[in-house]
């Protein structure tokens, strides 16, 4: 493949042709009046959208330099959507600005650091503007409003949600499933969540969301650190055998064990996903005997001499469903004792 170089005026032209052109597409969703996007992907059936981030990451250019423009103004929409939840729409017209004003200038001669030093003291006064202004939620009806505006004015949406915020309370989960009906309906299940997603982008499996999701999935928990395959292979025979997918959550797991889980994860072959565990030292093992406690599996531990060649179906915990994205991971309705883990 032939490298192409550009620099200068016509680099900054084409970046900004990509970015320009993947703004406009995603700018129609904006807002009451945003408009809906039909996206058709190569073997898949078209579906409809007005979610931002979604129309951003199904618009690609053949041309490299505006692809990178495009790609940029991506990142922009998805910290947004991982950070937030919402609002990546704006922030894709928002950056747009920013880079055509910021053009604007360094074709006057002005210097780009000097424009980087300016747009980091207007952050702060706009942060500074922002938080003044908020209008915290205070109220149930509050989350009601905003979920039906967000759900295209839909107030079965709008109060089911508000619903569901107040039976979790603030530091609940909320996980959204396809239903098998027509109707739409809540359940309350117990669950666990933690600050820490899959180990490789290869192991998502919901390209919209960006996200890795499973039913019934079983769960090694290890603090090793896992770089071999034949660490992982009874693992893998045992998740085989039973059928199931198979999630792994470790110290750390990279080299010939991961790229072993990447390739049967694109493949098809089995149903897996890695995860790194979350936090550090003391807190990372308090953590870890949770999620272990709350799913039913044994913790794993080099300082017990445990050693994950030796597991056994009995040492695998389970759960109704798994969600993970790049920076979280929510377990519903782990098989363990969760009384167990309140006493902790």
């Amino acid at each position: 493949m032939t490298t192409q170089l550009s620099h200068g005026t016509e680099l900054r032209n084409k970046v900004l042709e990509g970015v320009n052109t993947l703004a406009d597409y995603v700018a129609t969703t904006l807002g009451p009046k945003g408009q809906n996007v039909l996206i058709h992907q190569k073997d898949r059936n078209p579906f409809v959208t007005k979610d931002g981030v979604t129309v951003a990451r199904n618009v690609n250019f053949e041309d490299p330099h505006m692809n990178a423009g495009a790609q940029v103004v991506k990142q922009v929409s998805s910290m947004t959507n991982a950070e937030a939840g919402d609002g990546t729409t704006t922030s894709t017209v928002l950056a747009r600005e920013i880079l055509n004003q910021a053009d604007k200038y360094i074709n006057t001669g002005t210097s780009p650091i000097e424009i980087k030093r300016g747009l980091e003291q207007c952050l702060q006064t706009a942060l500074s503007n922002i938080s003044d202004i908020a209008s915290p939620i205070s109220s149930a009806d509050d989350v009601e409003h905003i979920a039906t505006i967000s759900a295209n004015n839909d107030s079965v949406i709008g109060k089911l949600v508000a619903t569901a915020v107040d039976r979790v309370g603030k530091n609940g989960s909320i996980t959204i499933e396809a239903a098998r009906s027509l109707d739409t309906t809540l359940d309350l299940v117990e669950g666990f969540r933690f600050a820490s997603g899959f180990a490789a982008a290869a192991f998502v499996t919901d390209e919209r969301r960006s996200v890795c999701r499973y039913e019934q999935p079983i769960f090694l928990i290890t603090d090793s650190k896992i770089e071999q395959v034949n660490d992982i292979l009874p693992s893998l025979e045992i998740a085989a055998r039973e059928n199931r997918p198979f999630i792994i959550v470790a110290d750390e797991i990279e080299g010939q064990a991961l790229a072993a889980l990447i390739m049967n994860s694109m493949r098809g072959t089995m149903k897996v996903a890695a995860v790194k565990a979350p936090k550090y030292g003391e807190e990372r093992r308090a953590i870890m005997s949770d999620l272990a406690l709350t799913t039913g599996a044994k913790f794993f531990q080099q300082s017990m001499g445990d050693k994950i060649t030796n597991i056994s179906l009995s040492d695998f915990g389970s759960a109704n469903s798994i969600e993970i994205s790049k920076v979280e991971t929510t377990v519903v309705d782990g098989e363990g004792d969760y009384e167990k883990v309140e006493e902790r």
